[in-house]
């Protein structure tokens, strides 16, 4: 990470007002901040898999939730692993772990209502495709992407007749190729490494 880059993160902003985020690497939230998008309206976030550059930033989304007017449930869903501590609620759910210090710290000062609960769905990742969220006209599908080991999962966002993919870190698959058929917008994550 640098001054000029940002882990990888994606705001999808709906016509009917919902805020939609896939992956919150580091420096998402400060780039969403410069575009001036409240942190209080950003309670969806799909997580395509749990490295660290694709899910860093939850731990300040989380541990300051309360602090940015967001008093209820963070939801999160990410994909189920081969076994049960590789997948999203151990790891997601761990930030619980992690923050322990600004829930008592923010109840002295504030009414923190639900703003420390966590709501996680963990997706299948061997599904293909399988249904992640169906909620006021958006459909979002997910399906298995190749990246490293099992459990990686790409997301097909649905909505108002438009499409849009998002495959996080992956390499070209049959997965990939019929989940983005006749897609509107496709993205495929590629990080380029300079010394």
């Amino acid at each position: 990470p640098n001054q000029s880059q940002s882990g990888m993160s994606i705001l999808v902003q709906l016509g009917n007002g919902d805020n939609l985020v896939f992956d919150l690497g580091i420096g998402s939230l400060r780039n969403y901040n410069s575009f001036s998008v409240p942190f209080n309206t950003i309670n969806h976030i799909f997580f395509t898999h749990l490295h660290m550059d694709h899910t860093s930033d939850l731990a300040w989304m989380y541990a300051f939730g309360p602090a940015s007017d967001r008093y209820t449930p963070l939801q999160l869903w990410g994909p189920s692993g081969t076994k049960p501590e590789l997948g999203a609620k151990a790891n997601l759910g761990a930030i619980k772990d992690l923050t322990q210090w600004h829930r008592p710290s923010f109840e002295a000062c504030l009414d923190v209502g639900q703003g420390y609960d966590l709501e996680i769905t963990e997706l299948d990742y061997r599904e293909n495709p399988g249904v992640a969220y169906e909620h006021n006209g958006v459909v979002i599908k997910h399906f298995p992407v190749l990246h490293i080991m099992d459990g990686a999962i790409g997301y097909r966002l649905e909505w108002n007749g438009l499409s849009m993919v998002w495959t996080g870190d992956t390499q070209p698959s049959h997965f990939v190729a019929e989940n983005a058929k006749d897609v509107d917008l496709l993205i495929h994550d590629c990080l380029l490494y300079t010394s």
